[in-house]
């Protein structure tokens, strides 16, 4: 789910940095503002590459389980 809200939030992000960018009225915290989406992009892409690599080790690790006990199995002539 958090994956999923990351996936969903980064072109609001995205369009909120275009649109400070191009804006011709220049508040004084346009800068602080642009600063903080992006400092929120990187994040939102940070969590979500922690959680495909979280998958993909628990995939690896199921294979390599799976993988296993079928050998086994098939050594102990019960497959």
């Amino acid at each position: 789910m958090l994956q999923c809200t990351c996936d969903l939030i980064q072109p609001y992000i995205l369009k909120e940095i275009v649109r400070l960018l191009v804006s011709k009225d220049f508040v004084n915290d346009t800068s602080e503002q642009i600063i903080f989406w992006g400092v929120a992009l990187v994040a939102g892409r940070f969590i979500k590459y922690l959680i495909d690599e979280h998958d993909f080790y628990h995939n690896l690790k199921t294979g390599c389980t799976t993988s296993k006990v079928i050998s086994s199995m098939v050594f102990k002539k019960q497959l």
